[in-house]
Order: structure tokens, then C-alpha cells, then sequence
């Protein structure tokens, strides 16, 4: 990102274009394409969340504010444009609309550690859970590795808001042109940082993935043990 940001912009911005409408996200991009990959879909109710951490990443290297008012499609669908920090609220909003009778985001398909993936049986042999249907039992396993995720990107996104207004706040009292830099509309909810302070201070089910010496990563059902691992983090995790 450092050497070549124009080229992490251009990045952020098609992986953006293909976000779903409600926020969600396809697992798999096709960089020839520029497109999600239609074979495997979505579901993975991680995926979301990692485009307001790279937009955070982005902006903290490089300065680049502008990129948030970038007109970015829908499903790559002409006629449906946003600004990027449209997608980066919807991103959001997605988890907090999945969350489970614990308080802690629905996994969907699967986490970011993949091989928890309590809502997916395979019907025969060699099916992959990438593409198996979801259980129809009434399942509505949880993961405490989303709601993790979910709580870092609530705090950036508030730092981001934060400091964008401090920018814009900075530049006027230089005495430059306000319509230069200007959040695009001033009653947005990109002026109201505490909105992402909030949930990330009070993500209710995180109490649920504590278990003394064992890390819980996941609730697969009310009636259902809570699956449970060491507390050291996974090797994936956090490099």
C-alpha cells in the first residue's frame, strides 16, 4: 500500500463495487472479471466486515479522505451507485442485523476460521461447505470471532468518522474553500462517530466467549454445548 497506493485505491474500490445491497458480501473475488464469484456466493458473515478495516488501513497510510465519497456500484450493477462510505455503514449494519439469542453475530456459512462452519451439513460425500445448503432445522449458530472482528471495526470506524471531522474542521478554520472537502452531506451518519462507539463498547454476547482457561468460538444453538478451543489465538489470526 505504501508503494503503489493508487493501485490498493483502485483494489478497495472493485471489491467494493461488489458488494450486496444488504451489506453482505461474496466470499471469493475474481480479479479478471471484477466480479464476486457467482459458483460459491456468499454467507460467510465475516466477509463484510473486512472492507471498513481496509478502507481504515488505507486511509491511516495514505491520507486519501476523498476515497470515502467514491461513487461505488452494488453486484457491480451500473445505476447503483454509493459512496464508499454508504458500503462501509451497510457493511456494518449487516452483522448487526445477524445477530443471534446470545448477542453475538450469526456465523452464517462459516468464520474467518473456516472449519467452524455449525450451519452447514454436507448430504453426501466430498460436498464442500462452500457450497452445501444451509441447515433448514432451525440451527442459528453464533461466532465469538465475528463479534471480535465486528468490535475492532466498530472502533475504527468511529476513529475514522472522528478524525475526518477534525479534518474537515481543521481545513475551514485555515480558511480553504469548504466545497473542496466537505463531507458531501452534512447530516449524514459519517457526522456521528458515536454511532460505531456504541455498539463496540456493548456487543451484549461477548460474556458468552469467555470460558475460564478455554476460548469459546462459537454457540451452535441454544439447546447446544458451546464449542469450545484453547485460548491461544489461531496461527491465521491477527498477522
Amino acid at each position: 500500500m505504501h508503494q503503489a497506493p493508487e493501485r490498493a485505491r483502485e483494489r478497495i474500490l472493485d471489491l467494493a463495487a461488489t458488494q450486496l445491497e444488504n451489506g453482505g458480501a461474496y466470499h471469493q473475488y475474481q480479479p479478471l472479471t471484477k466480479r464476486g464469484n457467482d459458483a460459491v456466493g456468499g454467507g460467510f458473515n465475516d466477509d463484510p466486515l473486512w472492507l471498513p478495516l481496509a478502507v481504515a488501513a488505507y486511509i491511516k497510510e495514505t491520507g486519501d479522505w476523498s476515497i470515502l465519497d467514491a461513487p461505488v456500484t452494488y453486484e457491480s450493477k451500473p445505476g447503483t451507485e454509493q459512496p464508499l462510505a454508504e458500503h462501509l455503514e451497510r457493511a456494518m449494519q449487516y452483522t448487526l442485523d445477524r445477530l443471534g439469542s446470545h448477542g453475538l453475530p450469526l456465523i452464517g456459512r462459516a468464520d474467518w476460521n473456516d472449519c467452524l462452519n455449525l450451519n452447514i451439513f454436507s448430504d453426501e460425500p466430498g460436498e464442500s461447505f462452500q457450497t452445501a445448503p444451509l441447515k433448514k432445522d432451525g440451527t442459528v449458530a453464533e461466532s465469538v470471532f465475528i463479534g471480535v472482528l465486528f468490535v475492532l471495526a466498530a472502533k475504527e470506524m468511529a476513529q475514522m468518522q472522528e478524525s475526518r471531522i477534525e479534518n474537515q474542521e481543521s481545513r475551514i478554520k485555515a480558511g480553504e474553500p469548504e466545497s473542496q472537502f466537505a463531507i458531501r452531506n452534512s447530516h449524514s451518519i459519517w457526522m456521528q462517530p458515536q454511532r460505531w462507539r456504541r455498539p463496540s463498547g456493548r456487543m451484549v454476547g461477548m460474556g458468552h466467549g469467555s470460558g475460564g482457561p478455554m476460548m469459546r468460538s462459537g454457540i451452535q444453538s441454544v439447546r447446544r454445548n458451546v464449542k469450545k478451543g484453547k485460548s491461544s489465538l489461531s496461527r491465521r489470526g491477527w498477522r
